[in-house]
C-alpha cells in the first residue's frame, strides 16, 4: 500500500496508479489527480474498495471507520463481499445480497452486464444502492478489475417509493372512476332503455295494426325521434365502450357487395328525405371478399355517410369505393364527398373531438352529440386504419376512411346493383311471414308492459309465449312446461336473470335443462354481451326490442 501526501494508493492493478516509476513532475500531477478522484468519491460512497478479479483480493479506496473495522484495509474479496451481504444487508435482504456479491459468479456477470447494481436496505442506513464498475479488462476483453461501492440512497428511495405509490393510487383512482362510470351507464343504459322499449314496442303494433292516417303518422314521428333518441344512447355507450377498451375487433372474410349495398340501403331514405343525391362509385376491380370486421366497418361509413347527409342542404353526396395495393397488402379506401357548408380551417383540428360541435350558428338544427366523428375515427384507428379529411368552407368537404383489409381471392366485385332483385323481394316476404305455431317460448321480465310488447311483437309467428314476471314464477314454468326458447331479462328484484338460468339449469326433474335460454336485457354497455355467453347464456337481445332482430332470434333457434 503506498501512501502520498496522506492519500491512499492502491498497489494492484486498476484505475489508480502507483507513483514509484514516473518522475517527479508526474507524479505530483498524479497524486492531485488521485487526490481528486478519491475526494470525489469520498463525497459520493459510503464506501469504495478496488476488487481484483484474478487474484480474488480487494483494496479499500475509501471507507468509514465502522466498515474499515469489520473488513480490514485489504483482503480476500470472496470473504470481504460475503461480510457485506451478511453484516449490512437487513435480514429480509440478505439472500438477495448473497447472490448479488457472490464472487464466483461475478466476472461472468460482469462479462455480460456492466456495470451492476443492486438496491436493498441496509442495517444502518436505510436504503443502499450496491454497485459494481469493470475498470479494466484482460487481453481477451474479459473483466479483470473492478471497483465495489456503497451509496446511501434512502432519502432518494423513499421519494422514488412515495412516487411509484402516489402513481399506483392515481392509476387505481382513475381505474375506480372508470368502473364507476362503467357502471353508471350500464345501470343508465337499462333505466332509459326499459322505458323505451315499450315505448316504441307499443308504437310498432300501432304501426302494424292502425288503419287509420293522422294515427298513422303520429306513430311514425314517435318512431322517428324514439330511433334519434335512441341512436345518442348507443353513441354514448359506443364511446364509453372504446374509451374503456371494451371494443372487440373480429376479423373475418365478408363480401365487399353486402358492406357496400348495407352502407347505402341505410342511409338512402334520410338523403331522399331531404331529396338529395346518393351517388355510388365503385371500382369494378375491387376484390369480391375480404378480411376485416364488417360491423364496425359498416358503422364507419354509415356513421360518414349521415354525417354528410346531416351538413348538406342541397346537391349531392359522393360514396366512392376503391383500393390500392393487393393480396395481404390490400387496403380498403371509401371516399364521402359533399356539396354541404364544409367546416372552417380554424375548426378542422377539433373535427374529431369528443363532443365537439361547431359554426352552431349556421348549424343550430342538425341533430346528433359530436360523438360520431370521434367514434369513427377511433373505430379505424383500432383497426389499424384512419380518417383524414379535406374541405373548403361553404362548398363541401370529402372524408377519407383508409383501411388494410388483406384478401385472398382473385375474384372481382364487378359492377353492383342498388334496388332489390325480385329474389330479394320473395325473401323478404317469406321473412316477413315466418310462422311456428308448434313452437312454445317463455319470456321473463319485471315489467309487464315489456311482456306485452314481446308478446305481440311475436304474434303473428302463432308461437306460443307464455309469460313470468319474476325469475321465481319463471321456475315454476319451467318445471311443469318444455320450452322450445325463454327469453330471460337480466335486472329484476329477487332472484335476477343470470341466477333464475343458473336455477334453471340445475332444477330437480327440470325440464329445460338444454333449452336456449336468450339474454333479453336493456343492459347494452361494452362487454355484456361475452360475460352473458360466459355464464350460460345461449345468445343476447337488447333492448328496445327491434322486430327484426326478434324474428331473426326466433329464426334461429325454432
Amino acid at each position: 500500500m503506498l501512501f502520498r501526501q496522506g492519500i491512499l494508493l492502491p498497489h494492484s492493478e486498476g484505475i489508480y496508479m502507483s507513483t514509484s516509476d514516473v518522475s517527479k513532475n508526474t507524479a505530483n500531477e498524479e497524486l492531485e489527480r488521485q487526490y481528486a478522484i478519491t475526494r470525489s468519491l469520498c463525497d459520493i460512497y459510503n464506501s469504495a474498495h478496488e476488487v481484483n478479479l484474478l487474484e480474488n483480493h480487494f483494496t479499500e479506496i475509501t471507507s468509514n471507520e465502522f466498515i474499515v473495522k469489520a473488513m480490514g484495509h485489504e483482503g480476500p474479496a470472496d470473504k470481504a463481499l460475503d461480510m457485506v451481504a451478511h453484516l449490512f444487508a437487513a435480514p429480509e435482504y440478505v439472500k438477495e445480497m448473497e447472490e448479488f456479491t457472490d464472487f464466483t459468479t461475478l466476472r461472468d456477470r460482469l462479462t455480460k452486464s456492466n456495470p451492476l447494481y443492486h438496491e436493498f436496505i441496509g442495517n444502518y442506513h436505510g436504503w443502499t444502492r450496491a454497485g459494481f464498475v469493470v475498470t479494466k479488462c484482460d487481453e481477451n476483453g474479459i473483466p479483470s478489475h473492478a471497483i465495489f461501492t456503497t451509496q446511501t440512497i434512502d432519502a432518494a428511495k423513499k421519494k422514488e417509493l412515495q412516487l411509484i405509490k402516489d402513481l399506483k393510487d392515481a392509476v387505481d383512482a382513475a381505474n375506480r372512476a372508470t368502473k364507476a362510470k362503467s357502471d353508471f351507464l350500464s345501470h343508465m343504459s337499462h333505466e332509459i332503455r326499459t322505458p323505451i322499449n315499450a315505448v316504441l314496442g307499443m308504437n310498432e303494433l300501432i304501426l302494424r295494426e292502425s288503419k287509420e292516417a293522422n294515427i298513422l303518422e303520429y306513430a311514425a314521428t314517435i318512431s322517428e325521434n324514439g330511433k334519434a333518441l335512441l341512436s345518442i344512447i348507443n353513441s354514448v355507450l359506443d364511446f364509453s365502450k372504446i374509451e374503456a377498451g371494451h371494443i372487440d375487433i373480429l376479423p373475418e372474410s365478408y363480401e365487399l357487395s353486402s358492406l357496400i349495398n348495407d352502407s347505402y340501403h341505410l342511409v338512402c331514405a334520410k338523403a331522399q328525405a331531404k331529396k338529395l343525391d346518393l351517388n355510388v362509385k365503385c371500382d369494378e376491380s375491387l376484390p369480391a371478399s375480404a378480411i376485416g370486421d364488417m360491423p364496425h366497418i359498416r358503422q364507419i361509413i354509415t356513421n360518414l355517410l349521415t354525417n354528410a347527409i346531416k351538413y348538406t342542404q342541397q346537391g349531392h353526396i359522393d360514396f366512392i369505393v376503391h383500393g390500392e395495393g393487393a393480396g395481404k397488402n390490400f387496403k380498403l379506401i371509401v371516399d364521402v364527398k359533399d356539396t354541404g357548408m364544409g367546416i372552417r380551417p380554424e375548426d378542422m383540428d377539433k373535427l374529431f373531438g369528443q363532443f365537439e360541435r361547431f359554426d352552431l350558428e349556421t348549424n343550430q338544427n342538425v341533430e346528433g352529440t359530436g360523438l360520431g366523428l370521434a367514434i369513427a375515427k377511433q373505430l379505424a384507428q383500432l383497426m389499424g386504419g384512419d380518417i383524414t379529411v379535406e374541405s373548403q368552407y361553404e362548398k363541401g368537404s370529402t372524408f377519407t376512411l383508409t383501411l388494410p383489409q388483406p384478401t385472398y381471392t382473385d375474384a372481382k366485385i364487378g359492377k353492383l346493383s342498388f334496388t332489390h332483385s325480385e329474389e330479394q323481394l320473395i325473401a323478404e316476404q317469406k321473412k316477413e311471414h315466418f310462422k311456428a305455431p308448434g313452437a312454445k317460448v317463455l319470456v321473463v321480465d319485471d315489467v309487464s308492459i315489456n311482456l306485452t310488447v314481446f308478446a305481440k311483437l311475436i304474434s303473428k309467428s302463432e308461437v306460443k309465449c307464455d309469460r313470468a314476471l319474476s325469475g321465481e314464477e319463471a321456475l315454476l314454468h319451467t318445471l311443469s312446461e318444455k320450452y322450445d326458447l325463454i327469453f330471460m331479462d337480466h335486472m329484476m328484484p329477487g332472484m335476477n336473470g343470470v341466477e333464475a338460468m343458473g336455477a334453471i339449469r340445475e332444477q330437480e326433474n327440470g325440464m329445460n335443462k338444454t333449452t336456449p335460454v336468450i339474454m333479453l336485457t336493456a343492459n347494452a354497455i361494452g362487454g355484456m354481451r361475452e360475460q352473458y355467453l360466459k355464464v350460460g347464456f345461449t345468445d343476447y337481445l337488447s333492448k328496445p326490442i327491434q322486430p327484426d332482430k326478434l324474428e331473426e332470434m326466433l329464426r334461429k333457434y325454432l
